[in-house]
């Protein structure tokens, strides 16, 4: 009610006035509200904590990140799990109440980005298999110690049940689905991609900028379901053969069954870049390695107009990465053809041979530690191979996801 709100308000107002919890006595009727007196608080006392966590979110935002770029992740989370829920079969009623809950997903604190734990717990309960997810889930997120936040399960109705036995038969489906669907994902991304990667920014004014880029988040953004399937995927077959093939006593034969595990995608910049440095190799050559003659030389010189076109294609496909790229405040490639022209020219003696695109391309496949009897024991039951085959597509998709997402959040840069 409006006068409630108002109480709020003014209430609001007084503690930040003050910088202090306040007593506040007030009362109301149907049309006004009154403050009748306040006071400092004398005994304060909280009857809940919060347990943040950076684990898993530091690998993606290290360090300190702007206030930009965690409004724009928090205000994506609270997007996008409901939408992972719907695909669920969950319906917007059924969570219409935990607003709080996505809201909150992240935390910031001194610069940097937190999850909160209490609320990702909350969210990990609104899945079917609660109990097993839950453990799962610390197995990802925090793999040396036990998170403790207890969330009490109430006792359900009988619709309920039916409700969650027809959600956890649809879980399990689209779990089984997620290599289909996310290769449809992938299809239908780089198709919209291509489309909003082409926007000249510059030429637009402000309302268009604004327009283009609720379209990309709508068109994009917002149909991350898919890759969070993917990340719940990995997570349960990953959680099934750490629980049941791999107790902490095996954790370097882990480690070593998944080794070599990657997508064409994430490695591509690496093998490219390669090719681009053994054509800068040619005129560093030619200009006794001078560095700065070399870069003004594929800047300016028309014998090198070859290696300038090379390097220009290669800013087109990957010039929307950086180093923690997903900051939205961190420069991009792309920005300043002198600086990477100058890094490239720099780094080329690293890729001499391409040593680092062979080692990666080695690895590649199911390879098997040699002479592991108990793998190879292992690989005879065909479920295990089953759940193997499941953690290693979600983790190698994942990558891919993760390459995607750093390319829209390069449109999001270009737009703010």
């Amino acid at each position: 009610p409006k006068t409630i709100l108002e109480v709020i308000d003014a209430a609001i107002i007084l503690e930040r006035q003050e910088g202090k919890p306040l007593d506040i006595e007030w009362a109301v009727t149907d049309e006004k509200a009154a403050l009748l007196q306040f006071r400092p608080v004398t005994t304060s006392k909280v009857d809940y904590s919060i347990e943040w966590d950076n684990t898993n979110i530091a690998e993606s935002y290290p360090g300190i990140t702007l206030p930009l770029t965690y409004t724009f992740i928090r205000r994506l989370y609270s997007k996008v799990y409901p939408k992972f829920l719907q695909l669920l079969g969950r319906t917007a009623v059924e969570f219409s109440d935990k607003a709080d809950i996505f809201n909150n997903l992240l935390g910031y604190m001194h610069g940097r980005v937190y999850y909160n734990i209490n609320n990702w717990y909350k969210l990990v309960a609104l899945l079917p298999g609660y109990k097993y997810n839950k453990d799962f889930f610390e197995s990802m997120l925090m793999p040396a110690k036990k998170s403790q936040v207890q969330i009490i399960k109430k006792k359900t109705t009988l619709k309920a049940k039916l409700s969650l036995g027809i959600a956890t038969t649809r879980f399990i489906w689209l779990l089984l689905q997620t290599d289909k669907l996310s290769d449809k994902f992938t299809k239908n991304y780089l198709s919209m991609y291509e489309i909003y990667k082409s926007v000249l920014w510059d030429k637009l004014n402000a309302p268009e900028i604004i327009n283009t880029y609720n379209k990309i988040e709508k068109d994009l953004l917002e149909q991350w379901a898919i890759p969070i399937l993917n990340d719940f995927r990995t997570m349960v077959f990953h959680g099934i053969l750490r629980k049941v093939y791999f107790p902490k006593a095996n954790d370097d034969l882990y480690i070593q069954l998944l080794s070599g595990i990657y997508d064409h995608t994430s490695v591509e910049p690496i093998r490219e870049l390669g090719v681009l440095a053994r054509s800068v190799k040619k005129v560093l050559a030619k200009n006794k390695g001078n560095q700065e003659k070399s870069t003004a030389a594929i800047l300016n010189d028309t014998r090198y107009a070859a290696t300038r076109r090379q390097i220009e294609k290669y800013l087109s496909k990957f010039g929307g990465r950086s180093p923690d790229e997903l900051k939205l405040e961190n420069p991009r490639l792309s920005e300043n053809l002198l600086d990477f022209v100058s890094f490239v020219v720099s780094s080329a003696d690293g890729y001499s041979d391409n040593n680092l695109v062979k080692k990666v391309n080695k690895n590649i496949g199911n390879s098997v530690p040699v002479g592991k009897s108990f793998i190879s024991r292992l690989l005879l039951q065909p479920f295990f191979k089953f759940v193997l085959y499941q953690a290693k597509s979600g983790i190698s998709k994942r990558e891919r996801f993760r390459f995607y997402r750093a390319q829209v959040f390069g449109l999001a840069r270009d737009a703010y």
